[in-house]
């Protein structure tokens, strides 16, 4: 005949595995806080393409030169693009 399983050692490992199960979603959530929230990309779009190597190097080249960020100089070129084609734009 087989021994039954213990019940208190049941509920031991169940306890542990929620425990475990709260932890993660835990470390997650606080994960999630810090970049969901960052209050400089709130109200912000992921805008992205995939370029040749060179490009990125002129693009970080011309950020240093003209002491500003990579990303001002694609907001200033999209500007450009929009005023071409006469799309309305929304500022900062």
């Amino acid at each position: 005949m087989s021994k039954k399983p213990s019940l208190s050692k049941a509920l031991n490992k169940a306890s542990q595995e929620n425990n475990k199960e709260a932890i993660i979603q835990s470390e997650l959530s606080d994960h999630q806080n810090v970049y969901t929230y960052a209050k400089v990309r709130q109200n912000r779009k992921i805008i992205s393409g995939h370029f040749d190597s060179a490009i990125s190097y002129r693009m970080k080249r011309l950020a240093l030169e003209k002491e500003t960020t990579v990303q001002n100089l694609l907001a200033e070129a999209l500007d450009d693009l929009f005023n071409k084609y006469s799309a309305p734009t929304k500022t900062k």
